[in-house]
């Protein structure tokens, strides 16, 4: 089982990857971490789309924040969601 550890939090990657899976266009998702000054890092997801749904990045960003935020200690909800259209990927 990966897990996304940013102390003192600690839970599974698949809990975070679920939630983008669950916006419509049957998107994928990656989550990882970015290392910021020092020892400070935060996470961010990409989200790849099937097609591309009706909502704005915006309004799906907050959706899957929401998601997450009733599940996992508010450092592990990814503070940059970037949405990829599948067609766009080389």
């Amino acid at each position: 089982m990966s897990l996304i550890i940013i102390e003192p939090h600690v839970a599974p990657l698949a809990i975070l990857e679920s939630a983008p899976r669950q916006l419509p266009g049957d998107p994928d998702a990656i989550v990882g971490s970015v290392s910021r000054a020092g020892n400070q890092f935060t996470l961010i997801a990409f989200v790849v789309l099937g097609e591309r749904p009706a909502a704005t990045d915006e309004g799906m960003s907050t959706q899957v924040r929401q998601q997450l935020a009733e599940r996992v200690p508010p450092t592990l909800v990814p503070s940059k969601l970037y949405f990829l259209e599948s067609g766009s990927m080389v």
